[in-house]
């Protein structure tokens, strides 16, 4: 009886875990605590499912069997990153699962595990011929360790998880670390860069100067100028300022998606991952104010009637500009991306693939793939014309603003993770995630200028004066004359002119 008591809780424990880890893509929507609930009912239920499946064994295997095909999709999705970033990661997950899923359904011989997983080791080694270094290093190291982490006897619990659930586990858990490999590692191959024409480094990231080690790495999401022409980053590990010759960290948290500066009236406005809207004061970036939105923080915008911020499960805020204090709000669908349209309205895309004008008394819509995951919006200053694009997208998407009825596509490629309008230039700049690509396109959508690869992990595309941007990648951080980058560009400007 005690055996089977300890048995029982080992077996809810180990359910959290296993749960935990496949529902963990959806913890920014639900939250923190949603995703916790979820885990532990979850787990709760797998130490209660030799109970149900004793008394109702064919509701037990259909529950399992769309449970799995539900879990299976997310798992792809967790891992799609580096398959989508090149195809032989591809190959190298379809190996992993289906041996993975060998070891699952056959006795556990540890001997024949070493050698398979030597072989994985080649195969990893081999890869990085065609594909990162580092990422074929990552699965050299992970697949042998799992592999014989399997058949030491851990997969004793399969008969209680599952086989199929279990192997799924084990794949998000191989291609999680995969992609923190991915996510962090800097990319090597921007040679091209150093002497490019246009192109101003400010860091590379495996350059970076000894005091930036530490504090700041490849997890920043972006960069961006304060008040006084210095970078900010926001990542991970939180928002840091840099002086010279050093870095100090504004107290907000972990950065969300964007700084928003008002240079009118010396303000920054960010939010953080846990729904905290910012205000910072002049070039000292002090904060003034703050306030709490329900979710984990996403996108700041600055407009003439206020500031708006959004959160990652579809709230939007309407806030005052100097005590944050919160006006109106809306519920958008979740992902959103937001731009005021600079007439007091405010144009909003979910992943839902819904894009509204908000905050007006015409209540525009248009739509977007659904599939998108999230889109990112720019608009031109004229109020002609909002662009679209999404990292599981290859077009950019131009709508006319005044109905967002479908004007033009361009096709961009997949991997959209930025998008930036230049007044100066008249162009637009989209920039690749998995590629790492610039791509710039003339403002009426007609045609491509050109493209630039600044490195892989291509996060954040921000206006650095009349005429330039500042790109964040795996690569660093770097300043580009878009008029000088690209020449064809130049001349169609001069021609303008």
């Amino acid at each position: 009886m005690i055996a089977n008591y300890w048995r029982r809780v080992l077996d809810s424990i180990l359910g959290v875990l296993v749960h935990g880890v496949l529902w963990s893509v959806i913890r920014p929507v639900i939250g923190w605590l949603g995703w916790i609930a979820l885990a532990v009912a979850l787990g709760l239920a797998t130490a209660a499912y030799g109970w149900f499946a004793a008394r109702f064994p064919r509701t037990a295997r259909v529950a399992v069997a769309l449970y799995a095909l539900v879990v299976g999709i997310m798992a792809f999705g967790q891992w799609g990153f580096a398959a989508l970033h090149s195809p032989w990661w591809a190959v190298l997950g379809a190996l992993g699962v289906g041996w993975l899923g060998l070891l699952a359904l056959t006795r556990h011989d540890v001997a024949a595990t070493l050698v398979s997983s030597l072989a994985m080791a080649a195969l990893g080694l081999w890869a990085a011929r065609a594909a990162e270094t580092s990422l074929a290093a990552a699965t050299a190291v992970l697949v042998p360790s799992v592999l014989v982490w399997l058949a030491a006897g851990f997969a004793q619990r399969l008969r209680t998880v599952g086989a199929l659930l279990f192997t799924i586990f084990l794949t998000v858990w191989f291609s999680t670390a995969v992609n923190h490999v991915f996510l962090r590692g800097p990319d090597y191959d921007i040679e091209h860069l150093i002497n490019r024409d246009g192109v101003t480094p400010i860091l590379i990231w495996r350059n970076r100067p000894a005091y930036l080690r530490g504090t700041i790495g490849t997890d920043v999401r972006w960069t961006m100028t304060t008040l006084a022409d210095r970078l900010v980053f926001g990542g991970d590990n939180g928002v840091h300022l840099l002086e010279p010759s050093r870095l100090r960290e504004i107290p907000v948290g972990a950065a969300g998606d964007n700084l928003a500066v008002d240079p009118e009236r010396r303000r920054a406005y960010l939010i953080n991952r846990e729904g905290t809207v910012f205000v910072l004061a002049n070039e000292a970036m002090a904060i003034t104010a703050q306030a709490q939105l329900p979710g984990e923080g996403g996108t700041a915008r600055v407009a003439a009637e206020g500031v708006y911020a959004a959160t990652r499960s579809g709230h939007v805020a309407f806030l005052d500009r100097y005590n944050a204090k919160i006006i109106d709000q809306w519920d958008v669908g979740p992902w959103p991306d937001i731009i005021p349209d600079g007439r007091g309205g405010l144009f909003v895309a979910a992943a839902n693939g819904a894009v509204r004008l908000l905050h007006t008394k015409n209540d525009i819509t248009g739509t977007l793939p659904f599939w998108g995951v999230r889109h990112h919006l720019a608009f031109d200053k004229e109020g002609r014309r909002l662009f679209a694009t999404s990292i599981l997208d290859t077009r950019l998407r131009i709508f006319e603003a005044a109905n967002l009825q479908d004007a033009k596509t361009v096709d961009i490629g997949l991997g959209g993770s930025a998008v930036h309008w230049d007044e100066q230039t008249g162009s637009v700049v989209v920039g690749r995630y998995f590629a790492g690509e610039l791509v710039v396109v003339d403002g009426d959508g007609e045609r491509e200028i050109g493209r630039l690869r600044v490195g892989r992990r291509l996060t954040s595309v921000a206006a650095n004066g009349p005429g330039r941007v500042l790109v964040t990648s795996a690569g660093g951080v770097f300043v580009i004359d878009l008029a000088e980058a690209f020449p064809e560009l130049r001349a169609a400007s001069q021609d303008a002119s």
